[in-house]
């Protein structure tokens, strides 16, 4: 209710990373933002890798991922705050439930590209994007690192399009397979096998066009 009060036109898909950043300022500015979620976490670093849907990553090695963030600390007005995404609250529950130690530091590493749809751009046999997720997978240092677990948020455009709607649950599956193939080759201790690696599937909002 808040955002929709705030402008009288909705924000078009490109500034729409500024018309967030504005309306934080002003839930700041009314003191609507809760405290304890506008406090940077210092042990929770937070890393946001952007890719574009349209780009085939396989072929064109010229465009660089953006690195919105590496390594920050978790905070609405900085790397996962701007733009931010579901990380923001994932990070604080983690860190309330599990990590409140402030000695104990833990990543959330955010790979990312709107509009995406599953086959053409995750899949390993023939995404754009797969070799970027896992170059970000292989990022680790196994001698202090390690993997903890894998969140997938994504499907909205794939619910568009009949064929990719009829496919995903099969192609979800083989990718989610693919996907903790490469995380145990990284780091085979942590879990006993690839199916031991804990997935997070996050549920697409219900919304009405």
């Amino acid at each position: 209710q808040l955002l929709r009060e705030a402008t009288s036109d909705p924000p078009t898909p490109w500034p729409v990373f500024e018309f967030m950043a504005k309306e934080l300022i002003h839930l700041k500015t009314e003191g609507l933002l809760v405290p304890q979620f506008e406090e940077p976490l210092t042990n929770v670093q937070c890393s946001f890798y952007q890719m574009d849907q349209s780009i085939d990553y396989r072929q064109d090695d010229s465009e660089a991922v953006k690195e919105l963030a590496v390594d920050h600390d978790l905070s609405p007005y900085a790397n996962c705050g701007i733009p931010y995404g579901p990380e923001l609250m994932f990070g604080h529950v983690l860190n309330n439930n599990y990590y409140s130690n402030e000695e104990q530091l833990f990543s959330i590493n955010k790979v990312a590209s709107g509009g995406s749809n599953m086959y053409k751009f995750w899949s390993k046999d023939n995404g754009f994007g797969w070799g970027e997720l896992v170059k970000q997978i292989q990022n680790v240092n196994p001698a202090t690192e390690e993997w903890k677990a894998f969140v997938w948020f994504q499907g909205e455009s794939d619910a568009f399009d009949a064929e990719n709607f009829n496919n995903y649950l099969q192609d979800l599956t083989q990718f989610i397979a693919d996907v903790r193939d490469e995380m145990y080759a990284v780091d085979s201790t942590t879990f006993d096998s690839p199916e031991d690696i804990p997935v997070l599937i996050v549920g697409m909002g219900c919304w009405i066009v």
